[in-house]
This record gives C-alpha cells, structure tokens and sequence, in this order.
C-alpha cells in the first residue's frame, strides 16, 4: 500500500488528488453555470428522488461517477482508499460486496478485488415513467446471483443521496435474512443520512463509508428557486444519459 492511498489521495497523472478533483478531472461533476449577477446560464437538473405527486427533484449539481469507471486504473485506485476505509471487524466478517446496478457494480468489483471477497449484484428492472421526460424508476430482484441466507453483505453505490436503491435492496435481503453490514459509496450527497443509515426505528444502524461527503440540495419543482427554469424547460430531467447537454 503506499503513502498516497494511506492519506486519503491517489497519484495521478504526476500529482497527488484528492477524490474530488479525481471526478472534476474526469469530467463527472456538473455545477450549474451562473452569470456574474447570479443568474442561471445553464441548465438545472433532475434527480431520482421524486415528490409526493410523484415529480422528480431538481437541482443544480450532479456527479456523474460513469466518468470515472471509462479509466479502471483509477477505480481500482479509489477501491483501495475504500478498503483502508472500511473497519476492520466489518470487512473480516463480510462475505460478499454487492453492487447496486447500474453505477455501484464496476466500483464493487474492484473493492471485492483489492478486499478478496466474493462479488455479486441484483437484476435491475427499469419501469417506464407515467410522465414524459422524466426518469424511469426500477426494482431489484436476486436472480442470477444469489446470496446464501446468513451471509453478512457489504452494499455498494456510486452515489448515495435519497439511498431509494438501498432501501429497495435492503427489502430484498432482509427478505432472505441476509446481513446488510455497511454501505460504501464513492459520493454522498444525501442531505439525511451521514455516517449511518436508519430508515426504520426497529432497524438496526448501518454504516455509511464514503470517499466524498457533500451535501447536494434538492427542490421540488413548484419551490421559488426553481421553478422559473423548470416552466421554461431548462432543466435535463436524465442527466446521466444526457450529460453531453450540460457540458
């Protein structure tokens, strides 16, 4: 293991980075343009998370870890800082690292790698969205590869924020009595939940390891700030899929 992973950083390309300027270089992380007096110049964007009538949340930043996984050199490289990061008694006691489809399996992969643990994921089923141009949502179901009941399962996500996915996962574990021990994300933004995830007061806490953790504001779509800019359309509902649109 050398100094650069010891200290929370990688080299890259003759410099030491950290995480963050890792996704700003890769060209994963938007922050929506303004002009000198504060005035928008680029397009918000759209997130999972939806509203009680079911609209999506919008903001103004986005990462977009897909940036990241085109150089696996650099995967493997954060993998590792994620290893150093997981405490020992629960990565002694994990049997399997699981990824989260689509942005958690490469990321996954590796951590399972560098920690010699067994590597799996769920099927992902996407469902069409009811309202045009916004994101489809999805289900997990463990199909082709199974988790034996018992086993003590480490989760892992690309980004972490409303942790809607991890919810859905957690019910499909619990289901077959499989441990959920640990959450390892590369970036959370969530606004609620930091070292611990606790959906349910009768649900035990669940760690939450992250390389970057910055809070990512999220505004229903008839909220003062945005909703100028979300009449107008100024918003790229799927930005993952559409990010040549916001750089």
């Amino acid at each position: 293991m050398n100094r650069e992973i010891e200290t929370g950083h990688i080299w890259r390309r003759g410099n030491i980075v950290s995480p963050f300027d890792v996704l700003k270089e890769a060209g994963g992380w938007y922050q929506c343009p303004k002009d000198f007096q504060g005035k928008r110049s680029g397009p918000l964007v759209g997130y999972a998370a939806r509203d009680e009538l079911d609209r999506q949340l919008v903001g103004e930043e986005y990462v977009n870890f897909a940036k990241i996984e085109e150089d696996v050199d650099v995967v493997h490289n954060l993998a590792l800082l994620l290893g150093r990061k997981i405490p020992k008694s629960i990565l002694s006691s994990c049997n399997v690292i699981c990824g989260v489809p689509e942005g958690g399996k490469i990321l996954a992969a590796m951590l399972a790698l560098v920690c010699n643990k067994k590597f799996k994921y769920p099927d992902k089923k996407i469902i069409p969205s009811k309202i045009s141009g916004e994101r489809d949502e999805s289900i997990f179901t463990f199909g082709k590869h199974k988790i034996g009941p018992s086993k003590k399962v480490i989760l892992v996500e690309d980004v972490t924020s409303s942790f809607s996915s991890v919810k859905k996962i957690l019910q499909e574990l619990n289901k077959n009595k499989i441990h959920l021990t640990a959450i390892v994300t590369f970036f959370n933004r969530s606004i609620v939940w930091n070292d611990y995830y606790h959906p349910k007061p009768d649900e035990p806490y669940i760690p939450v390891i992250s390389l970057i953790r910055k809070e990512i504001r999220q505004y229903r779509q008839d909220d003062p700030f945005v909703s100028d800019d979300v009449k107008k359309g100024n918003v790229v509902w799927d930005p993952k899929n559409n990010w040549e649109q916001l750089v």
